[in-house]
């Protein structure tokens, strides 16, 4: 399935720029990056550090209340031990995986925000480096 999804990555980002030429243009950001304020004597951060610092803690709490508290989010904790136990007890594991991807796909979209704040341009190819080397990781 992982080089499966790498593929299909390519071939929608052949389909896009052939529809969309201008894809392939870098596009200017909102202007975070230069602004920074003071939080020691020599200790400065950036407009965007602070977006990230605050930003991340909230995703990572909100996906852990999810995951711990939502019916669904047992499901997918259920899903992860044991897929063939959670489809004896009734869960559809097949909406589980396709959610997980979902969530995923929605932290990669506020992920890309951040990293496009503190680049300064958003790049339609800007992601996929990133995702090979995580693609590495994983396997």
């Amino acid at each position: 399935p992982l080089i499966t999804a790498i593929g299909l990555s390519i071939v929608l980002q052949q389909l896009v720029w052939g529809f969309y030429p201008d894809a392939k243009k870098p596009r200017s950001f909102p202007e975070f990056q230069g602004e920074s304020f003071k939080l020691l004597d020599n200790l400065y951060l950036q407009r965007a550090d602070a977006f990230v610092l605050v930003l991340a803690p909230l995703c990572m709490l909100a996906l852990g209340l999810f995951v711990a508290k939502s019916r669904s989010g047992r499901a997918m904790q259920a899903t992860a031990q044991d897929p063939d136990t959670a489809k004896l007890m009734g869960i559809n594991t097949d909406r589980i995986i396709v959610m997980a991807f979902a969530i995923g796909a929605a932290f990669a979209a506020v992920a890309s925000v951040a990293y496009g704040l503190d680049k300064g341009q958003i790049n339609f190819e800007m992601g996929f480096i990133l995702g090979l080397k995580a693609f590495t990781a994983a396997v």
